[in-house]
């Protein structure tokens, strides 16, 4: 069997093991959530290329030439998708506008750059082309092109997605959301993972004695096995945990924005007036008196507008009131309430049989990691330094 046929069939074996593994993370998610809609991305800009080299393989250079614009820019799309990932996952608020096909643009000029240069193309300068740039030989230009321009794809949007993580990451610990946040640390480690797998790829492409076999797609069936093995390991944690540790960023985060942004808008534009303290005041009170009566706080899903339903108030209000009147936020207010809880059960956790697991469960906390955050930023103590504390003599 001849070299170039064998390279087909490693190439083919590693495009149908990256559609296996794409296709069970969106059977298993139901065609839902991010894992999935990456595992579908990573499919599809790996495709245009392995077609491209099919082409090349079994000379079928006017296909090829057909092909060819989109397999040299589909992987142009890869770290603007990834800051898009980011940034969805991260922060419920965000919506795609029309400017940000700002970030798509140089994939779409080299799209039309190549499908212009190759319609000009026909007969032994198609073969040439095809022969030369899939060798990525020195004079391949387009290849070449296409090496700088993800190099500095990947300089740049790493910078800007790490930049936005850490943002993430210090709002994330300043507001008690960690159980949360570590649902979607996947995301920060895929998209450092797939970096890294960009970088070995491309320096590993210059050393590789077999030219015709794609290194490309060893590095995104990796990739993908990531994605699987995150997947299966959240199935297999939900599995073994009860429905009390789970969390939902998204509106809890929507409700820390929303107050932020409110409180911001408030106290630097427009200072209250003495009738509008009044009522803030009045809100004020009334929220504390719905959080004494009703214990609301234990629900560890508690949101602003669900606390605003049931007072018959607006968000809005009750936001300001917070923020203003209050000087919290609402994570700050709640866990407030729920640190207190704590302490009365702590003073009676060996009377009474419980542990910090439990205690946690019954303040309304999602995990004992969370509550011992938690308590440690409000007593700057540990819960047992705390207990201690209260029972010397």
């Amino acid at each position: 069997m001849e070299n170039h046929v064998l390279i087909f069939i490693a190439n083919a074996f590693l495009i149908t093991t990256l559609l296996i593994m794409a296709l069970l993370l969106c059977f298993a998610a139901r065609f839902k959530g991010y894992s999935s809609y990456a595992a579908i991305f990573m499919f599809l800009i790996t495709l245009p290329d392995f077609i491209y080299n099919t082409c090349d393989t079994f000379n079928w250079y006017n296909t090829a030439l057909w092909v060819a614009p989109v397999a040299y820019s589909v992987d142009l799309l890869l770290m603007p998708l990834m800051l898009h990932l980011a940034r969805r996952t991260f922060n419920p608020k965000y919506k795609f506008k029309f400017v940000e096909m700002l970030h798509f643009l140089p994939a779409i000029a080299f799209c039309a750059l190549v499908a212009i240069h190759v319609c000009t193309l026909s007969g032994e300068e198609a073969r040439d082309f095809v022969v030369i740039e899939s060798a990525t030989e020195s004079n391949a230009t387009l290849s070449i092109i296409n090496l700088i321009m993800i190099v500095v794809q990947l300089i740049v949007y790493l910078y800007l997605i790490f930049t936005y993580l850490r943002k993430v990451r210090k709002y994330v610990s300043s507001n008690l959301l960690h159980a949360g946040f570590l649902r979607s640390v996947w995301v920060p480690r895929f998209i450092t993972f797939v970096g890294i797998l960009i970088i070995l790829s491309i320096i590993g492409g210059h050393f590789n004695p077999l030219k015709g076999l794609r290194l490309y797609y060893f590095a995104n069936t990796i990739a993908m096995g990531y994605l699987l093995y995150h997947a299966l390991n959240r199935a297999f944690t939900a599995n073994n945990q009860p429905v009390i540790q789970q969390m939902d960023i998204t509106a809890m985060e929507a409700d820390f924005l929303v107050s932020e942004e409110e409180a911001k808008s408030n106290t630097e534009t427009r200072p209250a007036t003495k009738e509008n303290m009044e009522q803030l005041q009045q809100y004020a009170k009334e929220i504390e008196k719905y959080l004494q009566s009703s214990q609301a706080f234990i629900n560890p899903n508690l949101s602003l507008k669900e606390m605003a339903t049931a007072m018959g108030a607006s968000a809005r209000n009750l936001s300001k009131a917070i923020n203003i009147v209050l000087g919290k936020n609402f994570f700050d207010l709640i866990n407030g309430y729920r640190i207190e809880k704590s302490k009365d059960l702590l003073l009676s956790k060996k009377e009474k049989n419980l542990t910090l697991d439990s205690i946690a469960e019954m303040c309304g906390f999602n995990s004992r990691f969370t509550f011992n955050t938690a308590f440690k930023k409000s007593t700057g103590l540990t819960t047992s330094k705390w207990l201690n504390m209260q029972q010397r003599p």
